[in-house]
């Protein structure tokens, strides 16, 4: 150290020993933490490591392991455009969200969620889902269906939207029957 300033080829933990050897550690060394031994240290992290598959899997990773690197790309730039769309609805039906279930939606008419009864401008509207009525909804929704009490400004990109419609495919089919499931 020179008139207050370091060295640049002083490290960091240069001064910091010297610190130590001029004032002594900040702990006496009877009192210094002891470290686990190492087979106790790797207990605690294969423990650890276990715990990421179960608790942050992909939950679409079913759906991802069949598809080719290209529909994965598209699959996973969809499912970043849905993210607006789970504040309302979800794929299950069981929470209380303001829309309906996305659950099954392809070939579904329009305000005939099995989970809520829909607007009257829904209902009237009579649509049945399919890739051309989505895409256009969901790039104006209001003009698309006047009067529904969907509040979103719409989706005016076409590739983000195209790449949703992919998402919303794949995500939104119904659980197969019980009886079929295993």
């Amino acid at each position: 150290m020179e008139n207050g300033r370091h060295n640049s080829d002083e490290s960091i933990f240069s001064m910091a020993a010297a610190s130590c050897r001029r004032y002594g550690p900040l702990v006496p060394v009877s009192q210094s933490p002891r470290l686990p031994s190492p087979s106790v240290l790797l207990v605690v992290a294969l423990f650890l490591v276990s715990l990421v598959p179960a608790g942050c899997s992909d939950p679409d990773r079913e759906i991802l392991a069949g598809m080719g690197e290209a529909e994965q790309a598209r699959f996973l730039r969809g499912r970043v455009v849905s993210t607006p769309c789970w504040t309302c609805h979800d794929l299950a039906g069981r929470g209380k969200k303001v829309g309906p279930s996305l659950q099954g939606i392809y070939g579904r008419r329009s305000g005939l969620a099995p989970d809520r009864e829909g607007s009257p401008a829904m209902i009237g509207a009579t649509i049945v889902w399919d890739d051309r009525s989505l895409g256009a909804f969901l790039r104006d929704p209001s003009g698309f269906v006047p009067g529904n009490r969907m509040v979103f400004p719409g989706i005016r990109d076409p590739g983000a939207l195209s790449d949703l419609l992919f998402y919303l495919r794949h995500v939104t089919r119904p659980p197969p029957p019980a009886s079929e499931a295993g």
